[in-house]
């Protein structure tokens, strides 16, 4: 079974494995895509809280039949979700956390032997801007341990931008990290237990576009094909199958992503992913062997390494910038969220676009 609350990615995978039932939610024109695509499918009505627990305990194969169920994919593990007592093609909760913690980065990058800017751990109201200044120059980055397509995460130029970080995570701990200049990109990624990797072609990545995300280092889209030059295909290539047997020392297999900024000379890792990513579904639907690689992984298997090239596409995510409620999002080559009304700054949907997002310069070529 393919368990994912997002419908686009769930019919993306589905008809990649058309043997398979997905259960998602029901978004607008997802039924006539999925009939279209001639798959087994369950369409659940989105409620107001939507993830793949609350899908599984609605709609969940019997007792009975979970021994003969294959592996669910899913989008990220939890231990609520491990507690439904489903088998998952997904490495531990507890090992995926711990690699996803970002005060954990230092340790998994010295393990690699890759580069990460200067960072360190801090606890909000034990320090003060003038010390972090003077320590990792302006602007500074300050991240939760935990969070996703920005959220929590904070670029930091002045006291005032500090006082907001103070206010928004009082007495929290931070991973502060001098900023890293450069294009933002990510490469996707399948890791087996004995450390073979299979890595994508650099990925760049569309960060905090204003008329996109309300997150000033959000992730906002991807283009599939690296188009500014200088390439980093060699560095990023290197950077990930470094960090793949260091990943896999840990307990981890299967897909994981990785976030890196190019400087024109050399990677800095960012973070990493270990889980799948948002734009896992959609590049699979072009490079089916990542998937299968996944999958294969999880059933102990050997993968081939190697990497993989460029593709002719990406995709926009759109959130909603007003402080009122809002349809999701309509038009050509629209994926719409779940829900008739979209909450401010949750995400509308995606676009989903069959060549450049970018320009040879790095700068967004489609206009929303």
């Amino acid at each position: 079974m393919i368990v994912l609350p997002d419908p686009w990615d769930a019919l993306a995978l589905g008809r990649l494995l058309p043997e398979r039932h997905v259960l998602t939610y029901e978004a607008f024109g997802a039924r006539d895509a999925f009939e279209e695509a001639n798959l087994s499918f369950t369409l659940v009505p989105p409620g107001q809280e939507q993830n793949t627990r609350i899908l599984l305990e609605q709609h969940a194969p019997s007792p009975a039949d979970l021994a003969v169920v294959p592996p669910l994919v899913c989008f990220k593990p939890s231990a609520r979700l491990e507690g439904t007592g489903h088998r998952f093609a997904l490495s531990p909760a507890r090992v995926s956390g711990a690699i996803e913690n970002k005060l954990n980065l230092p340790a998994l990058a010295e393990a690699a032997g890759v580069l990460i800017a200067r960072q360190a751990k801090v606890r909000v109201g034990e320090v003060s801007f003038e010390e972090l200044a003077e320590r990792f120059g302006l602007p500074f980055v300050a991240q939760s341990p935990r969070g996703f397509a920005g959220r929590r995460t904070f670029r930091v130029a002045s006291a005032s931008d500090w006082a907001d970080v103070e206010t928004a995570l009082p007495g929290r701990p931070l991973k502060v990290a001098a900023w890293a200049p450069g294009q933002p990109g990510t490469s996707n990624a399948v890791v087996d237990s004995q450390g073979q990797v299979l890595v994508s072609a650099p990925i760049l990545q569309l960060t905090g576009e204003p008329d996109l995300t309300p997150q000033v280092l959000g992730s906002c889209g991807n283009d599939f094909t690296w188009r500014p030059a200088p390439d980093p295909t060699e560095g990023s290539s290197v950077l990930t199958e470094a960090l793949g047997p260091v990943l896999a020392e840990r307990g981890y297999c299967g897909h994981f992503g990785v976030d890196w900024v190019w400087d024109g000379e050399r990677c800095t890792l960012i973070e990493v992913n270990a889980r799948l990513t948002a734009s896992f579904a959609l590049y699979c639907s072009y490079r089916p062997e990542l998937l299968h690689a996944h999958l294969a992984a999880h059933r102990g298997e050997v993968i081939r390494s190697g990497r993989l090239g460029p593709i002719e596409a990406g995709q926009e995510v759109v959130y909603n910038l007003t402080e009122s409620p809002m349809p999701p999002l309509s038009g050509p080559d629209a994926m719409p969220a779940p829900g008739r009304s979209i909450a401010p700054g949750e995400k509308l949907g995606r676009r989903w676009l069959q060549g450049p997002v970018v320009g040879d310069e790095g700068h967004r070529l489609s206009l929303s």
